[in-house]
């Protein structure tokens, strides 16, 4: 076991970063388990990190293997969460065991009822389509549906790098979220492709990822390109290529692509 109490006590005194610390502590470790004060935090490190990352709490944000724990008492002790009214009281604004509950129970057919005074209500972010004072970073129009319309949001002013990406097909009155397995770090444009209406691509803070079902699952594209804020994506209709516009590291092209469009459905 490879641990620390506290960060005084690791080169973060001295101005290394997160990211750093976690890439050191993947060197030696096969599972990495953290609780940190910052929002995003574990994400984060399951970006970098090549071992699986154990989110024991990631500062007012979420605490799923708490969460884990409540869910598994409720299966073992009630025989199941189907069918199930489940009653979370108390501190629901800063309780981060209830807030990442709240994410396991949306996958459960169960009944759901808050108690709280009102300075402590669950946070409507948390219940809501789209996640709660963020910044809306890009707007995009689908190019096969009037209805539908694409949202990237950015929480990295508050120190929050969790990916958002959301789609709309009622002309924005609800939401869906599209983040699924991209790792971490703010997403700021989601571009479709010209030729199949499944395929996406995403760029994030990281790096470009593609989608061949639609936003369900993410891949990354290419190789070569640095690790890098992509600020922007274009793709040229008659030379089929994508563009990539990143922060400080120039421009970058892909100029065919016809083996990622033969791939999606």
């Amino acid at each position: 076991v490879v641990g620390f109490a506290e960060a005084g006590s690791t080169s973060a005194k001295k101005g290394e970063s997160l990211a750093d610390t976690i890439r050191t502590v993947d060197q030696y470790v096969d599972i990495i388990a953290m609780r940190h004060p910052q929002i995003g935090s574990a994400k984060l490190a399951a970006s970098v990190a090549e071992a699986p990352v154990l989110n024991g709490g990631d500062g007012a944000g979420q605490h799923p293997t708490q969460a884990l724990l409540d869910l598994y008492t409720i299966q073992s002790e009630c025989g199941g969460v189907d069918g199930r009214t489940i009653v979370l009281c108390g501190d629901l604004k800063f309780g981060r065991t209830v807030h990442a509950g709240v994410e396991l129970y949306k996958h459960y057919d169960c009944r759901l009822i808050f108690v709280a005074p009102d300075a402590l209500r669950m946070p409507a972010e948390i219940t809501a389509g789209l996640p709660f004072n963020k910044h809306v970073w890009k707007v995009v129009a689908s190019k096969y549906e009037p209805a539908t319309v694409y949202v990237t949001l950015v929480g990295r002013h508050d120190d929050d790098f969790n990916p958002y990406i959301y789609k709309s097909t009622d002309y924005g009155r609800t939401w869906t979220s599209l983040a699924g397995n991209i790792p971490g770090g703010p997403v700021n444009v989601v571009r479709e492709d010209p030729k199949k209406r499944d395929l996406l691509y995403a760029g994030t803070d990281t790096g470009v990822y593609a989608s061949l079902d639609g936003g369900k699952t993410w891949h990354i594209l290419g190789g070569g390109l640095p690790t890098t804020y992509v600020w922007d994506i274009a793709i040229h209709p008659r030379d089929n290529c994508l563009i990539i516009a990143t922060n400080g590291r120039g421009m970058w092209i892909i100029d065919d692509l016809a083996p990622v469009q033969n791939t999606a459905k």
